[in-house]
């Protein structure tokens, strides 16, 4: 079979198929059982599992992975170590030479899809990958989840909410690795492309009024790399434009984009209409953003009693932004807190080097300013990971490539 990966660019496509294997003997096997699948986009690279995590670093993962973990001392450590790497739903297949119960129930423990025995055969292979691929086509109450969708929502003007917002899926991704997106919907006045100092396209329109034109090659090309795992989608229109967005297109774009991205960071217009519902609903976490002012107060109130209803659960956030007693108009916390009938649950001091930063299109984040240091805390707890809980609590793969 002549094999069609050698025509595609890694680093940017999405490859169907890939294995990592140590010897030729299987690299001949695996040939031959995707020959049979006719399986597209197919690659196959020599070592194990520590190349895996090296070079999925630096490429889009595939659908199917396949890799061989003989020579690992530590096969779920190292198994760990490649979910940090890997995207979203990718299935992930392992072999080695170990016929071990003890360590097959390890590996699907930890969200690994089978695990071969070698020596391996052609059927074998052809079985184990042909169940995966099955598993695509089935209803989608069956697959797997895939990445998190985090939405920020301002209770009014000038809070602040697109600089929270870009700076928790710059830490997610520039920082933390974790492939992020960040997706403006504010395509009259939006400013998270302004802030990270990024061209305009106009392709996100596109994809919320046509939901034929959002598949995975458009999503590509609506894509603005800020760094090596964070993108971002945005647009400006004309003002006098009217923009209608068409549900369907909402609902493919998002899930197209779980698919591809550990984390899709969502930065929500104030405004009150159905297709901003439906992504409320849709949000596994929703953050409002708000200051501690009287009109702050007001539209707290109005934005929580109406996402509360819309969401139906808890995972609802309460960010107070620039707070400090120099600010016009500033409430105490607990003053505050009492008129809106509830906690909050964030605080951001106010800092005038964000300000600074922000108005000239360089994002940064320093641990040692407290607000940054909030905005982190912000984004792990957000992502499911607590302050910094992430970093010291073991997670299986599944927790890992689901960001959760």
């Amino acid at each position: 079979m002549e094999q069609k990966n050698k025509n595609i660019n890694l680093a940017e496509e999405k490859a169907h198929f890939i294995a990592f294997v140590n010897s030729s003997e299987d690299e001949s096997i695996i040939k031959e059982a995707i020959s049979r699948l006719l399986l597209p986009y197919s690659n196959i690279h020599k070592g194990g599992i520590k190349a895996a995590i090296k070079t999925l670093a630096n490429i889009r993962s595939p659908k199917i992975l396949l890799v061989d973990i003989t020579d690992s001392e530590l096969p779920v450590s190292d198994i760990n170590a490649l979910a940090d790497v890997c995207e979203p739903g990718v299935k992930v297949l392992t072999m080695g030479s170990k016929n071990d119960v003890g360590l097959f129930r390890d590996l699907l423990s930890i969200g690994i899809s089978d695990y071969l025995t070698k020596p391996l055969s052609i059927d074998l292979v052809q079985r184990a990958i042909g169940s995966l691929i099955d598993e695509e086509d089935a209803p989608p109450k069956t697959k797997s989840k895939t990445g998190k969708i985090i939405t920020f929502v301002g209770t009014r003007g000038g809070v602040g909410t697109s600089t929270i917002a870009t700076k928790t899926a710059w830490h997610l991704g520039a920082d933390r690795k974790r492939r992020t997106v960040i997706l403006d919907l504010d395509l009259h006045f939006g400013t998270v492309g302004l802030t990270l100092d990024l061209d305009i396209k106009h392709d996100l329109r596109e994809a919320l009024e046509h939901p034929d034109r959002v598949d995975s090659i458009f999503i590509d090309g609506a894509l603005e790399r800020v760094e090596n795992k964070l993108f971002v989608i945005n647009s400006e229109e004309n003002l006098s434009d009217e923009i209608v967005f068409d549900e369907d297109a909402l609902k493919r774009l998002i899930a197209r984009l779980r698919e591809q991205f550990h984390f899709v960071v969502i930065d929500l217009p104030r405004q009150v209409t159905p297709a901003m519902q439906l992504l409320l609903n849709m949000s596994d976490v929703c953050a409002v953003v708000t200051d501690q002012t009287l009109p702050g107060m007001r539209d707290t109130v109005r934005f929580i009693n109406h996402i509360a209803v819309q969401r139906k659960d808890e995972r609802l956030f309460l960010i107070s932004n620039k707070t400090s007693p120099e600010c016009p108009g500033w409430f105490p916390l607990d003053e505050f807190e009492k008129n809106i009938g509830r906690q909050v649950s964030f605080k951001v001091g106010f800092d005038t080097n964000i300000a600074k930063s922000t108005s000239y299109g360089h994002i940064t984040l320093n641990p040692k300013s407290p607000a940054d240091a909030s905005i982190i805390d912000i984004a792990h707890e957000l992502a499911g990971w607590g302050h910094e809980k992430s970093r010291t609590q073991k997670t299986s793969l599944f927790q890992k490539i689901l960001g959760r």
